[in-house]
């Protein structure tokens, strides 16, 4: 079973509701919302209310234990769904190892994270699957 995609619906009509059922059905086993919007609701709040839902709706964070080198670096995420069922769909995607720019907005995210997943010590052994030891790159600074 693949992940279902969310589906938001909107419906509206002058002359009958009666095909609106199928809709709600869909968008409620999708996971999404049903909105039945009516003469006098506001459809541009509803509109915001899916964007600030959709925009929310997934943020992964991971810590990489890749040397800092510039090059682009290979990584697969997979997600359990339903929960629980042992059924994973996985992802793949790449990102650059590179130092981060001095911001200071950045440098405090970063912060957060070192105190959510804090970094490797030197010699400790990495978490993900390739059970690379950790040298200076994981070490807190």
């Amino acid at each position: 079973m693949s992940i279902p995609i969310p589906v938001y619906s909107l419906a509206y009509s002058r002359v009958s509701q009666k095909y609106f059922g199928n809709l709600e059905s869909i968008s409620k086993n999708s996971f999404g919302v049903y909105y039945l919007i009516g003469e006098t609701m506001n459809k541009m709040q509803v509109v915001e209310q899916i964007q600030n839902i959709v925009q929310s709706d997934y943020v992964v964070t991971f810590r990489s234990y890749v040397l800092v080198d510039g090059e682009e670096h290979s990584f697969k995420l997979g997600v359990e769904y339903p929960s629980g069922s042992g059924k994973s769909t996985y992802e793949g995607a790449k990102f650059e190892a590179i130092e981060p720019p001095p911001a200071p907005q950045l440098q405090q995210l970063i912060q957060q994270l070192n105190q959510t997943i804090p970094p490797l010590t030197v010699g400790a052994v990495s978490p993900y699957f390739d059970k690379t030891p950790a040298t200076t790159f994981g070490a807190p600074k």
